[in-house]
C-alpha cells in the first residue's frame, strides 16, 4: 500500500503541488497532491483537505476530471461518503460531489442514501435530458438480467438513475470498469442483488486485487505484452489473445508499452468465466477499445451495446438492432436537442439550462451510427419486396416492414435516422461518412436524397473533389446537365483527370 505522510508533510506537499499547478495525473506533482490530499483525509482532517480541494477547482476548473478523480481516494467508502459529505456542505453548488456520494453509496448499498443523490445530481443538470435518454435507451438495448459493463460517469449514473428512481430495468447489472478496480466495489456486486457471477473470495479480492499494490501489481505482469486467454462456456469457447491495458513503473520496461493488466480485466475475465451463460454480457458502445480487452471478434452491436457471445458473428445483429431502433429507443431529446437540458462539464451548478457541449454532439454520433450499420445490412441484401411510394408515412413503411423489399429498408432505415436524429440541431462531424450516406442513396437510385448528401458535405468542406465529381453524377441522373456543368468547372480547380472524367459522362 502507499505510505501515510505525516500530516505536517502533507500539509507541505500539497501547498507545494498547488504552487505548481495541477499537471499530467502521472506526474511526480500530481501524485504528491493526490497522497497528501488522501493523508489529510484519512487523518480526519476533511475541512482543510477540502477547503484545498475546493479552492484549486476555483481556480483552474479547466483540470475539473484530473482533479475530480481525488474524491476516490480514501480507502473506504465510508471516509470517502465522510470527506465527500464535508465538501458538499462547503461547496453545495460543486456538481461532482454528488457523483462520488452516489458511488460511495452504492459500494455501501445504503441505496435510500444513492437514491437522494441520484436525484440531486439530476437537478443540478449533471446529466441532462438527452445523456438520460441515451442512458435509457442504452438500457433498452440489452436482454433480462443482462450485465454491463460501462465506461465512465456518462453512461452509469445517469443509468441508475433510471433504475432506481424510475424503476427502468433494475434486472441489469450495471458494472462501471473503472470502478471495477476497487475490492469494495467489487465486493459490492457478489454479495447484492442482483448478483454478478465471481469465482473469488472476499479475502482473495482484498489480498490479491489491489490496483496500486507493488506485489498485487506484479501477479498482473505480461513480459511479453500479452497474452492467450481460453475460456470455455456452454455456448462455446472464447480464445483471444488479450494484450497489456496499463504500464506500470514499477514492472520496469519501456514507459511507453503497456506492461501488465488492470483489475478490472481479471474481474471480466473471471465473470466471463463463472458466468456461464448464465446472464447475458454486453460492453456499453461507449467503452474505449483497451476496456473491450482484444474481445472485438465476439463482440455484436445490438443498439447502444455490444452482446458478448463466444460465437463469432457479424457485426451487428440486425433483427435485434431493428427492434430496438425502431420499437424500444426513444428520441424525444434528440428531436427537441436544442431546447433540453444538457450535462454540464462545468464543475459548479449555475442553472438549469446548458447549451450543447461537444461531447453530445460525439455521442449522438451513436444513434446516427446504429441507423447507417442497419441501412448498410439492408444495402448488400437483394430481396424482393414492396416499393412504397417515396412520400409514404414512415410509421405506413415500418408497419409493413417484413414485406418491403431490402432497397426499401434500407431508405427507411436512412429517413428514420434523418427525422429523429435532425441535422439542423445535431450536425454532423464527419463528412466522409455524409459523403458515404450520399453514395448508398446513389447506389440504389435514390438521386434527389443522393443529391442532398453530397451538397451537405460540400457545405462541411468545400475542398472535396470527390463530392464534387459523385454530385456532378447525381445531378445528370436527375437529367439537370446545367448543374452537372457547374460542379465541373469547379471539379477543373481542384482535380483535372477526375474534372475530365466528368465531363465525359456529361457528354
Amino acid at each position: 500500500m502507499r505510505p501515510i505522510l505525516s500530516l505536517l508533510t502533507s500539509i507541505i506537499l500539497v501547498f507545494s503541488a498547488l504552487q505548481a499547478g495541477i499537471p499530467d495525473e502521472n506526474d511526480q506533482q500530481f501524485k504528491a497532491f493526490e497522497d497528501s490530499l488522501k493523508s489529510l483525509i484519512q487523518a480526519g482532517n476533511y475541512e482543510l483537505a477540502t477547503k484545498i480541494y475546493c479552492s484549486r477547482l476555483m481556480e483552474d476548473s479547466a483540470n475539473f476530471d484530473q482533479l475530480y478523480n481525488l474524491n476516490f481516494g480514501p480507502e473506504s467508502p465510508e471516509e470517502g461518503y465522510k470527506y465527500l459529505m464535508k465538501v458538499l456542505e462547503l461547496y453545495p453548488d460543486f456538481i461532482g460531489t454528488e457523483a462520488g456520494l452516489i458511488y460511495c453509496c452504492f459500494e455501501l448499498n445504503d441505496l435510500k442514501c444513492m437514491k437522494k443523490h441520484l436525484i440531486a445530481l439530476h437537478d443540478k443538470s449533471g446529466m441532462g435530458d438527452f445523456i438520460e435518454e441515451y442512458n435509457r435507451n442504452m438500457l433498452a438495448t440489452v436482454e433480462p438480467d443482462a450485465i454491463i459493463f460501462t465506461n465512465g460517469d456518462n453512461d452509469t449514473t445517469p443509468a441508475l438513475y433510471w433504475q432506481y428512481i424510475h424503476g427502468f430495468r433494475k434486472d441489469v447489472s450495471i458494472v462501471n470498469l473503472s470502478m471495477l478496480n476497487k475490492p469494495g466495489y467489487i465486493k459490492r456486486f457478489k454479495h447484492n442483488d442482483p448478483q454478478v457471477p465471481m469465482s473469488f473470495s472476499d479475502e482473495y479480492i482484498d489480498e490479491h486485487l489491489d490496483p496500486v499494490d507493488t506485489t498485487t501489481i506484479g501477479e498482473r505482469y505480461l513480459p511479453e505484452g500479452k497474452k492467450w486467454v481460453s475460456i470455455e462456456t456452454p455456448e462455446g469457447a472464447y480464445e483471444w489473445e488479450i494484450p497489456a491495458t496499463k504500464h506500470y513503473d514499477s514492472l520496469g520496461s519501456d514507459a511507453s508499452e503497456k506492461n501488465a493488466l488492470r483489475v478490472q480485466d481479471i474481474m471480466v475475465m473471471d465473470i466471463m468465466r463463472t458466468n456461464q451463460g448464465k446472464r447475458p454480457i454486453y460492453f456499453a458502445i461507449t467503452c474505449s477499445n483497451v476496456n473491450l480487452m482484444g474481445l472485438k471478434d465476439y463482440l455484436t452491436m445490438d443498439g447502444f451495446a455490444f452482446r458478448l457471445l463466444p460465437e463469432k458473428r457479424g457485426a451487428i445483429d440486425p433483427e435485434k438492432l431493428r427492434i430496438n431502433l425502431f420499437e424500444k429507443f426513444k428520441y424525444n431529446a434528440c428531436i427537441n436537442f436544442n431546447s433540453v437540458t444538457h450535462c454540464t462539464r462545468e464543475p459548479w451548478y449555475r442553472g438549469p439550462l446548458y447549451p450543447m457541449i461537444k461531447g453530445e454532439k460525439k455521442l449522438a454520433q451513436n444513434y446516427r451510427s446504429a441507423f447507417l450499420q442497419l441501412a448498410y445490412y439492408y444495402y448488400q441484401q437483394d430481396e424482393a419486396g414492396i416499393e412504397p411510394k417515396p412520400n409514404t408515412a414512415l410509421e405506413k413503411q415500418y408497419a409493413q416492414f417484413n414485406e418491403l423489399s431490402s432497397k426499401a429498408k434500407m431508405y427507411l432505415c436512412l429517413k428514420c435516422m434523418g427525422k429523429c436524429i435532425p441535422d439542423s440541431s445535431i450536425p454532423w462531424t464527419n463528412e466522409n461518412i455524409v459523403i458515404q450516406v450520399g453514395r448508398i442513396y446513389s447506389d440504389k437510385e435514390y438521386f434527389s436524397d443522393a443529391v442532398d448528401y453530397f451538397k451537405k458535405a460540400l457545405e462541411m468542406n468545400s475542398n472535396l473533389p470527390a463530392a464534387h465529381f459523385l454530385l456532378g453524377q447525381a445531378y445528370i441522373s436527375l437529367g439537370n446537365e446545367e448543374s452537372a456543368r457547374m460542379e465541373y468547372e469547379i471539379l477543373k480547380t481542384m482535380d483535372a483527370d477526375m474534372a475530365e472524367k466528368l465531363l465525359d459522362i456529361i457528354d
